[in-house]
């Protein structure tokens, strides 16, 4: 496992945690997961009764608010009828109100992009672990619409969306797509007829005339386009979103997270193309979009990472439709037009430490592991080659020692998070294998980072947790045959599944013992993180 994933798999992800270690992958036989998903240790048997479930919800009551929401929300959903109704909405409502003291009110987007970036790491532990207070919101929302619609609404109803700009200062931007994705499963659920005491038409009306920045206008325009409304209300609210638009500002830096992939110009695109399946025209909507972007690109740029304005014009040039360019409706858009006019700054941002000096015995060590991986297919057995011994001691020196490299606590902690991952995914099972899965959990334990920052915390603990289960056999079926045509893979479930287990439960760290305590009883099964490279 290379340390810093999450589920959508972006970010300094694992393919580049092991450049950035010098230990490039060069894949010359295609392996098995042989001995690792096989040897797998799980947890054990046995269904859990009401009551055991009744009793894990309720310790994990007593955690800080984004432990509550990755245990509880889990036990929930993997345990729905061992739990009453009356229940699940206590705790529910519990949650929602005290969702407000999280950490993160919203995901985060790295808008600035700087190399080994603190913000690129707060992104990916927010995304792997969505627990900021708006996904808290959103995901009881979600959950309490399958029993209790109108429970939902409710809640739904208190979610109050105020998100805040950022600028060239800023090294990322706030997301709130989810904020749209549960409109959108309120809007589609036949059970709700009314929400904030409107129709669903006029309610989509009344919020997209309330969107007020560019990271609520792509969301609010997909949220539009996928939603089955007449053709009236359809027409009013996009042009509600229209005029939106017309008092909206934003930073460059803003523009280049609602951008990210051509992302905002296609949402524009897709509710276009619905309004013309509904015979609507978009004439309204493209040049108030065209009108939003000059005004917005051509003001600044941020001196470190900027908007590519010439892929805007390409992509904005290529969607709007031809009827409105050639009866000269819109205009087409000019590169020059987006010329901006002045410099803004540069974005603080910590940095993850890496070690250059461990570089090379990373690499070793990584070496070492490819060729007992394909030794292994090859053979049908267990590998016998091993790294040496005195690269293992330099990588373990360091990230045992109590040393502090980095004025940022919150970045050494990634780095040597990572590390300790880099060394449970490389090192054969055994003596080595042990001490560094041991490490890992008392550097864990008891850590700072636990309740300054429970995302970070949680991306780390959940990932060993996940190495430990059993692989289904539908995971390891999929496992192996894209090992056998040479893709390298993220996590694979550890050969030391049970000390891994083991050690967890060792640890006097309350939270981990909680986390460890509802593994063992709700029997989670491995979850693959999918393909990092070739």
């Amino acid at each position: 496992m290379y340390g810093l994933l999450n589920r959508e798999t972006d970010g300094l992800g694992v393919r580049q945690m092991r450049l950035a270690f010098g230990c490039i992958v060069v894949v010359v036989f295609c392996f098995g997961v042989l001995p690792g998903a096989r040897a797998s240790g799980g947890p054990r048997e046995g269904a859990p009764s009401p009551t055991e479930v009744t009793q894990a919800l309720r310790r994990v009551s007593g955690l800080p608010v984004e432990y509550q929401a990755d245990l509880g929300l889990t036990i929930l959903s993997a345990q729905p009828k061992s739990i009453t109704l009356l229940q699940k909405r206590r705790f529910l409502l519990g949650l929602f109100r005290t969702s407000a003291s999280a950490r993160y009110p919203f995901l985060r987007i790295d808008a600035a992009h700087h190399r080994q970036s603190l913000a690129g790491q707060e992104q990916n532990a927010l995304r792997f672990s969505k627990v900021s207070a708006l996904d808290i919101r959103t995901r009881i929302v979600e959950y309490a619409l399958a029993e209790m619609p109108a429970f939902a609404v409710r809640l739904y109803g208190d979610i109050r969306l105020e998100p805040t700009s950022a600028h060239c200062e800023d090294a990322s931007v706030v997301n709130v797509s989810s904020y749209y994705a549960v409109t959108r499963y309120l809007i589609e659920d036949q059970r709700i007829t009314s929400i904030q005491g409107m129709t669903k038409a006029r309610y989509l009306s009344t919020l997209a005339s309330q969107t007020g920045t560019v990271m609520q206008l792509g969301p609010m325009a997909e949220l539009l386009a996928g939603t089955n409304v007449p053709a009236t209300e359809l027409e009013g609210a996009s042009a509600a979103l229209a005029t939106a638009m017309g008092r909206m500002d934003a930073s460059d830096r803003e523009m280049v997270a609602a951008e990210l992939g051509g992302a905002l110009t296609k949402a524009v695109a897709s509710l276009s193309n619905r309004l013309a399946m509904a015979k609507l025209s978009s004439e309204s909507l493209w040049s108030a979009y065209r009108s939003f972007l000059v005004n917005t690109l051509a003001a600044q740029s941020c001196a470190d990472y900027t908007t590519d304005r010439e892929e805007v014009v390409r992509r904005f040039n290529a969607l709007v439709p031809h009827s409105y360019v050639e009866g000269g409706a819109v205009e087409l858009l000019d590169y020059k037009q987006l010329a901006p006019k002045s410099r803004g700054g540069v974005a603080s941002d910590g940095e993850i430490p890496v070690d250059v000096g461990l570089f090379p015995q990373f690499q070793r060590i990584a070496v070492a592991h490819d060729a007992r991986m394909a030794q292994e297919y090859r053979l049908r057995q267990p590998g016998t080659i091993e790294p040496e011994d005195s690269d293992i001691e330099a990588v373990l020196r360091y990230t045992t020692s109590n040393k502090q490299d980095s004025s940022c606590s919150l970045c050494e902690f990634y780095a040597k998070s990572t590390m300790f991952f880099l060394l449970m995914d490389l090192l054969p099972a055994g003596h080595d294998l042990e001490r560094a899965i041991n490490g890992e959990v008392d550097y864990l334990s008891f850590n700072t980072i636990e309740l300054d920052d429970p995302p970070a915390w949680i991306l780390f603990l959940q990932q060993i947790l996940n190495v430990s289960r059993r692989p289904s056999h539908k995971a390891l079926t999929g496992m192996e045959q894209q090992a056998k045509k040479g893709f390298v893979l993220a996590a694979t479930p550890s050969p030391e599944a049970k000390v891994i287990r083991g050690s967890l439960s060792r640890s006097a760290d309350p939270i981990v013992s909680t986390y460890i305590g509802v593994d063992q009883l709700l029997h989670l099964p491995y979850q693959p993180l999918g393909v990092v490279s070739k």
